[in-house]
């Protein structure tokens, strides 16, 4: 995700279509809350000392501008209706 390879979308439909669940990853990190995750993401990375296990920087700007997801209705989707409810979204579909 850092290094461009793909979008967060293209993560998520990948994942959705693979296991077949409702929501993929960053969904999910909306849904849990971004602050929460980088807390936890914290956690691993403090007990490790690896840098591997910090936070990614694509979290904590998404934090620094107050997109924390669901509870705010900005995260890596907007709420109340995320793209990835949208029937044609699986596609690739904008709309």
């Amino acid at each position: 995700m850092d290094d461009g390879v793909a979008s967060y979308e293209d993560v998520d439909r990948a994942w959705i279509i693979a296991f077949g669940t409702p929501t993929g990853p960053f969904g999910l990190m909306d849904m849990i809350g971004l602050d929460v995750v980088r807390d936890i993401e914290m956690v691993y990375y403090r007990e490790s000392g690896d840098e591997s296990d910090a936070p990614p920087q694509l979290l904590l700007d998404k934090i620094a501008q107050g997109a924390l997801g669901l509870k705010t209705g900005q995260g890596f989707y907007s709420y109340p209706h995320p793209a990835f409810q949208t029937p044609c979204w699986l596609k690739g579909d904008a709309e």
